[in-house]
């Protein structure tokens, strides 16, 4: 006899568990453990899974059975979440892409890093001098802009309030991109007109920014056509996934001061291996949706069809299944060439390799993330501001509910 197919069940949480969680990454954190594929409560077609082959099913897609949701919940006026450029969007990618593997490869590019970033380590110079608590998302999303800026964009970003005006417009999407409302979690507080005045000051902002650009960066294949979509697209895919892992690394060296010392030695390998720890712990791609049209089977499964299913890189990265010891700060694991299983480290979600409209380049963002780390070791000890909460929040990336708040202290040389 055919076995009959199972429908994923609900979790046996009880109320007070799900009060424990405290965000939405706990929550799926807390859960995964009970079964290969859950229905996640509230919303009856969302399915989170934890089975390591179904992943890889999923994500490789070679049946074509999934693709990218247009948005993450049911809801009137949600806002869409990120998704792959058209080639329409006056941008030549191969170009982008280009320039991209040209910086990644270049010789002087921590010359340009620090070129580009002068302003923002003069404003932690400042902060060190009067002993002042810094929310380094908003620094790390300045960070994120001006080098992106510099390097492709060519956009004139003398406007002081430019960077304000983006950190307002983040901050809203991360109540809208991808929040997904679960039992005793907190609803969006800002309103969606609120967020709708946010874009729309915005972009007028970035038009006036584009119109006074006096060199126009050859990615955009007409200098009159405003690319109003790609620019706003690159401040979610690429700005925000970069501050934040800035940012998130910036904590644990609050949480492990020694390493604020151990990474004096200028040592890229150890850097690369504190880096990586970080982003494992705390990835800034924390969920990756996927919808599938028609009715399919995973595993023993039967998954409805229009449904979305949704895989966790914060329960991944913190799986018995897929590391030693998962919730212990070490980075040394990383040393050696450790031999890290395939989609069990994903930092910034999964990107395909075969995209050649690809937006969002690792290499690059690695870099950014490596310098900026170092050049703050280098300076300053920092230390966390206990006086604001690190309460987790979960938008599209994994965040704070009121950023992560540092305190810089200059070293003596």
């Amino acid at each position: 006899m055919k076995q009959k197919s199972q429908k994923p069940s609900l979790p046996p949480l009880s109320k007070n568990e799900r009060k424990k969680a405290g965000s939405n990454p706990e929550y799926f954190f807390l859960i995964s453990k009970y079964a290969e594929i859950i229905r996640i409560p509230v919303i009856s077609k969302y399915f989170l899974v934890n089975n390591k082959s179904l992943i890889d099913t999923i994500l490789e897609d070679k049946d074509k059975k999934f693709c990218a949701p247009t948005s993450l919940y049911k809801r009137k006026k949600a806002i869409t979440s990120p998704m792959p450029f058209s080639k329409n969007d006056n941008v030549n990618f191969d170009l982008l892409n280009k320039i991209y593997n040209e910086f990644n490869h270049s010789k002087n590019k921590e010359e340009k890093l620090k070129e580009w970033t002068r302003d923002q380590f003069e404003i932690f110079e400042i902060s060190s001098k009067n002993h002042l608590s810094i929310n380094i998302n908003n620094e790390a999303r300045s960070i994120a802009l001006k080098t992106l800026n510099e390097l492709a964009f060519g956009l004139n970003l003398s406007d002081a309030h430019m960077v304000d005006q983006i950190s307002h417009y983040l901050d809203a999407c991360q109540f809208y991109a991808t929040k997904i409302p679960l039992p005793n979690m907190p609803l969006p507080t800002i309103s969606y007109y609120t967020f709708l005045s946010y874009r729309i000051i915005l972009t007028t902002k970035l038009k006036k920014a584009w119109r006074k650009s006096d060199y126009k960066s050859p990615i955009f294949k007409n200098s009159k056509k405003f690319p109003a979509k790609f620019l706003k697209n690159q401040l979610i895919n690429s700005i925000e996934r970069i501050s934040c892992a800035i940012s998130w690394c910036c904590y644990h060296l609050t949480q492990h001061p020694e390493w604020q010392e151990k990474l004096l030695d200028n040592d890229k390998k150890l850097l690369d291996c504190f880096v990586k720890e970080c982003l494992r712990l705390s990835p800034p791609s924390w969920l990756i949706c996927r919808k599938n049209k028609n009715e399919l089977k995973l595993g023993k499964f039967t998954i409805p069809g229009n449904s979305n299913v949704v895989i966790s890189p914060y329960s991944i990265h913190r799986s018995k299944k897929n590391w030693e010891n998962p919730l212990k700060f070490d980075p040394n694991r990383f040393g050696n060439n450790p031999n890290i299983e395939k989609n069990t480290y994903l930092p910034f979600g999964y990107e395909e390799k075969n995209n050649t409209d690809e937006h969002f380049d690792e290499y690059f963002a690695w870099s950014v993330i490596s310098f900026t780390i170092q050049e703050i070791v280098n300076r300053f000890r920092i230390t966390e501001d206990k006086l604001h909460s690190n309460r987790m929040h979960s938008g599209f990336t994994l965040n704070t509910a009121e950023g992560i708040r540092v305190i810089f202290d200059k070293r003596k040389n």
